[in-house]
């Protein structure tokens, strides 16, 4: 990296940590003024920081294209100002190098982006999601479902009322129909413990691929028959399954925006097994795997506007322009996506439709400026 490369690098890197940390600074006070206006006598203040404090990573990982883009027009601006971007020209470094070094600190945030969103975010969000739930409903350990939380398996179909931070289900029901879609049996139980089972074998209603095992304790079936019901009790009943705890734990409770790239995978899998409608967790999977994209893109629309017509403009102009054009990518982001769900469209297209617009704006700026 040359002298001049590692120039414009520490610009629009120092511009985008300033964006960052003023966007983290502005949401995490305006998050933490509603958090306080809750009125559950079980989620003080002390319950609200730790919350805001959780969500900071998801909060973050959301903010990374936008703050790449501000921060870009705020670093290059700065250069542009001083008439650096012009020597460098004049000199012979040519635009294509100048957007090369923007690209620097832009693979740099898309590392930290992928860290950020795969590994550190689900987690803290899954945590801040069971602290709420637990402080609200005021329960020490366990999060309460409003109507439970549901999954399907073939037949099966299964209804969780709680889930413990140990991954522990609480309040289990499984509704088991025939081939003809009646009733055939249902079992009832006050908890259920996971115990990973490989290769586990199947036998009469059993899924011939389960590999997985529930302990379901306290147990009461009732089998539906002609004419008569028989009623069964177990202190230990062992349901083979196909779901892990990625399907039946506090981590299948998040939005999908805010599901790790592996976890979404496996959503969408699982959904398409069954056939049921993935669109919503494929627009999410679609939006994190284009994300370089869009930060790149982002990137070249920010250079084209600095070398363009931004170029003698001041820092408040460029800002005003950096929160419109980002707030427009968002809105567009918003509105393709549910227009895709609508229309039966293909989820990639729905959200590739905003990164190729933001593309081919900064490539036709980018031609003009030669």
């Amino acid at each position: 990296m040359n002298t001049l490369t590692r120039h414009i690098v520490l610009h629009v890197l120092g511009g985008i940590a300033i964006v960052l940390l003023a966007f983290l600074g502005l949401v995490s006070l305006f998050t933490l003024i509603d958090e306080l206006g809750e009125d559950d006598l079980g989620y003080g203040a002390v319950a609200a920081m730790q919350y805001v404090a959780l969500t900071l990573p998801r909060r973050a990982y959301e903010m990374l294209p936008y703050a790449a883009f501000i921060g870009a027009l705020l670093g290059l601006g700065q250069l542009a100002n001083h008439s650096e971007l012009i020597v460098m020209r004049a000199s012979g470094y040519s635009t294509g190098r100048i957007f090369r070094a923007v690209c620097i600190p832009a693979a740099a945030l898309l590392i930290c982006s992928y860290l950020l969103g795969e590994y550190v975010a689900p987690a803290t969000e899954e945590r801040a999601t069971s602290l709420k739930s637990r402080a609200v409903q005021a329960s020490s350990d366990t999060v309460y479902i409003d109507g439970g939380h549901w999954y399907r398996e073939g037949g099966l179909y299964v209804n969780v009322d709680g889930i413990t931070d140990t991954g522990e289900l609480r309040g289990v029901v499984i509704y088991e129909l025939d081939n003809i879609n009646r009733l055939r049996t249902v079992k009832r139980a006050n908890r259920a413990v996971y115990q990973p089972q490989s290769g586990a074998t199947a036998s009469g209603d059993i899924p011939a691929k389960a590999d997985h095992i529930w302990r379901l304790l306290d147990v009461k079936e009732t089998l539906f028959g002609a004419g008569k019901n028989a009623v069964s009790k177990y202190a230990v009943y062992e349901w083979h399954s196909n779901a892990d705890p990625r399907l039946l734990s506090a981590r299948a409770l998040l939005e999908p925006q805010r599901m790790s790239l592996q976890d979404l995978f496996y959503q969408v899998e699982y959904m398409q097994r069954e056939g049921l409608t993935p669109v919503r967790y494929q627009l999410a999977l679609w939006s994190k795997l284009f994300q370089p994209l869009a930060v790149i893109g982002l990137c070249l629309l920010a250079l084209s506007f600095i070398l363009g017509p931004l170029r003698e403009r001041g820092l408040g102009v460029r800002l005003s322009v950096g929160v419109i054009v980002g707030l427009v990518f968002k809105y567009l982001q918003d509105l393709f996506g549910p227009l895709s769900m609508v229309y039966g469209v293909s989820a990639w297209l729905g959200v590739l439709i905003p990164i190729a617009l933001c593309w081919v704006l900064g490539i036709i700026g980018f031609r003009r400026i030669g």
